[in-house]
């Protein structure tokens, strides 16, 4: 009986300095531990992904973001757009912008990948003060691009303009809808069926250069850029008024006795 209790206590206390072993390696691990100078340099620090400051953690811990394990496996054409699109998602257009670029620069056969370009570009655009009319004009031809899907594995089903009968059954609906909404909101209208590209963007394209030969005395002011979902009212107003009026119909003289 001794030799027994003598040798569970063995197996006991060799039991215990194995787990003790272990724990102490995967606590030393990178994505448990952190050195103290390490730590301390990421208090305050600014996330360059989603522009907001890193808190302390505890005991050095610094947890793994979804942008560390998009670019785990390299960068390709599909983690740039993962990228791009979790930028987007917390804020970041910038850096959603400089990541899709890249995106397209290694895929540009891909409808999601632009999808995802026209909505960071709409959103740069309607933040800015000065809308800027090539960045107007870009936006307008991703979404169009999008809405007659010529980018990806439904590219073809538009032929000048007419959707093919396969464009109607195959077709990405869910994106060709919210582009059509876009450019609706953006330009007023939509490209109808038999509309060519190049005619549409003829009717709704911003210019970018004035030629101007001459002197002007009085040049008149720019008028800033809007939307066609941002009409105020006085421009509802001096649309109004420009309207010309109906003439009223001339009245008959009241009939007077002739007695």
């Amino acid at each position: 009986m001794k030799s027994l209790s003598w040798i569970n206590k063995f197996v006991l206390i060799r039991n215990s300095i194995f787990v003790a072993a272990l724990a102490l390696f995967v606590l030393s691990q990178p994505v448990f531990a952190q050195s103290s100078g390490e730590a301390a340099a990421t208090v305050g620090r600014v996330n360059a992904y989603t522009n907001e400051t890193e808190s302390e953690y505890p005991d050095g811990y610094k947890p793994v973001t979804n942008m560390d394990v998009y670019g785990m496996s390299g960068q390709s054409a599909a983690t740039l757009m993962f990228q791009a699109d979790y930028l987007f998602t917390h804020g970041n257009t910038e850096g959603a912008l400089l990541l899709i670029k890249k995106s397209l620069a290694e895929n540009d056969d891909d409808s999601d990948t632009h999808c995802l370009y026209a909505k960071i570009l709409e959103k740069k655009l309607r933040g800015q003060e000065h809308r800027d009319p090539k960045l107007f004009n870009k936006c307008v031809k991703e979404w169009l691009i999008v809405m007659r899907e010529e980018k990806g594995i439904e590219k073809g089903l538009y032929w000048h303009g007419f959707a093919t009968p396969y464009g109607r059954s195959f077709g990405d609906e869910d994106k060709s809808i919210l582009a059509a909404q876009r450019l609706y909101k953006l330009t007023g209208m939509v490209p109808r069926n038999g509309q060519s590209d190049k005619k549409y963007l003829s009717r709704v394209l911003k210019p970018t250069t004035t030629e101007v030969t001459g002197k002007l005395l009085n040049a008149p002011e720019a008028k800033p850029l809007k939307l066609a979902d941002e009409k105020s009212e006085e421009d509802e107003d001096s649309d109004s008024g420009k309207k010309t009026k109906k003439a009223k119909k001339a009245q008959r003289p009241p009939v007077t006795d002739l007695d």
